[in-house]
């Protein structure tokens, strides 16, 4: 499944399924009774825009079927292969 990602460095979005689970704890519950994820996601592929493997909070991510477009011509999300080769 591929999630959408966003570069902290260049502010950047695009996509991809080249990630892996680092840490997670599970359903935590806060005071209010709302539930999260709590967990780490880390880029198995550089990222595209700078090369690194960014470390993410699973909350930090935005629900992938939200249709976040990155505001080239078009409005594609960017994404890339789990070889890291861009695919646009």
């Amino acid at each position: 499944m591929e999630l959408v990602f966003s570069c902290p460095l260049h502010r950047q979005v695009f996509q991809s399924d080249g990630y892996r689970i680092v840490e997670n704890r599970g359903v935590a519950v806060d005071e209010s009774g709302r539930k999260r994820l709590d967990m780490q996601v880390q880029l198995s592929v550089p990222c595209p825009f700078c090369g690194r493997r960014h470390i993410y909070a699973a909350d930090e991510l935005p629900c992938p079927l939200s249709g976040i477009r990155d505001g080239r011509e078009g409005g594609e999300v960017v994404g890339f292969d789990k070889n890291g080769s861009d695919n646009d």
